[in-house]
């Protein structure tokens, strides 16, 4: 959330401090009367300081790990002998990995540890946590305040993902747009983690849809890509508002929705007859169809016999070889064709023409005697 010009993702409070937790890592000190009721506010307790094995200190927030920035605490070292103020109250306490009771190293022997929030003015800028180590040697003065030695990422790295639910053949038909799921996980992630997911078409026309993490994983469905081109689809998801790692992840698709066929009988005039009728050619083209993908070819008569041939895709048109379909009765030659193109899009075209093939013709003199005498041969 935008709070004041800063994307504030937490509060924390430490004592009476608290801070606003920024997505770049940075801390803002704070009045308590500028914490937003709709963020989470996280009030950390001493026991609540841990220690890390680079004598770092850090607290756990949602499951991750923040530490916290070296100016805002003081490492004093004491004589074992004095015990501290703010130690615990009960010498049976075991905080073993707290800022209270660091186990000793062999270079800190007889040495306890203790951490004091430095109190700060409001709206004063923490460094980002995640700091250079500064060498000091709490052996040389043992009322030397000293900065914390480590050098520390307050993040986690997310392992971003993403996948274009396409049926896992590389390609979207006309069944899976304009509606099409994507989803992804993004590991180490809280919930609430914003990702952006951008799809890029094959002129560079871009959709921007933010997501967010539920559970290490996100999902969109029916996102719609109708307006994005025909061709290849790049889908990249990233983290833009981590501070810390998460490199984008791609996937992508080739939106292929727009097959089509045309089928032909050829004929001078557009009737079959008995000397066509042996020798029938029949063709066609296809747009947005592979070569090599298999045309089949339906042939019917007006009584419903079928003959079926097959034959492939070749520079965009296709073709059968000359058919005889002198079985088929009189009326018309109905012809279907079919294809699957590699996207998975099916698409048919048909066409009919008449068959007459039967034509007859019988002649006859007129003649009452069946003889053509001198009177009639002028008028036969």
């Amino acid at each position: 959330m935008i709070v004041d010009s800063i994307d504030v993702l937490y509060y924390v409070k430490i004592g009476s401090s608290v801070f606003a937790i920024a997505n770049d890592g940075q801390w803002h000190a704070i009045s308590s009367e500028q914490v937003i009721n709709t963020l989470p506010l996280y009030d950390i307790n001493a026991e609540d300081i841990l220690i890390n094995d680079q004598s770092a200190p850090y607290i756990v927030v949602d499951q991750q790990v923040v530490t916290i920035p070296n100016t805002l605490l003081i490492n004093s070292s004491q004589n074992p002998s004095t015990p501290s103020s703010t130690q615990p109250n009960s010498p049976d306490s075991q905080a073993p990995d707290n800022a209270y009771n660091k186990t000793p190293s062999s270079e800190t022997q007889g040495l306890n540890y203790f951490y004091n929030v430095i109190q700060t003015q409001y709206n004063a800028l923490i460094a980002q946590s995640g700091y250079n180590s500064q060498g000091d040697n709490l052996l040389k003065d043992t009322n030397n305040i000293s900065s914390l030695i480590g050098e520390q990422d307050s993040f986690v790295t997310l392992t971003l993902s993403v996948n274009i639910d396409d049926a896992n053949d590389g390609y979207l038909n006309r069944f899976e747009v304009p509606s099409v799921s994507i989803s992804g996980q993004a590991l180490d992630a809280i919930n609430g983690q914003i990702l952006s997911l951008k799809l890029t078409d094959v002129h560079g026309q871009q959709l921007y849809i933010e997501v967010t993490v539920i559970n290490e994983s996100w999902r969109l469905d029916n996102v719609d890509i109708s307006n994005l081109a025909e061709g290849l689809l790049n889908a990249e998801i990233s983290a833009p508002t981590y501070q810390g790692i998460a490199e984008p992840a791609f996937d992508n698709s080739v939106k292929d929705t727009l097959a089509s066929i045309s089928i032909e009988i050829e004929d001078l005039d557009n009737v079959i007859n008995a000397a066509e009728i042996s020798s029938v050619i029949i063709k066609g083209t296809v747009v947005n169809v592979e070569d090599g993908q298999t045309i089949m070819v339906t042939l019917s008569d007006a009584n419903g016999s079928n003959h079926q041939v097959n034959t492939t895709v070749a520079n965009g048109i296709w073709t059968l070889p000359p058919q005889d379909l002198s079985d088929f009765d009189q009326g018309s030659l109905i012809a279907t064709a079919e294809v699957i193109d590699i996207a998975g899009n099916p698409v048919s075209a048909t066409t009919q023409l008449p068959v007459d093939t039967l034509a007859d013709i019988t002649i006859e003199i007129i003649d009452n005697d069946g003889v053509i005498n001198a009177t009639e041969i002028t008028q036969v």
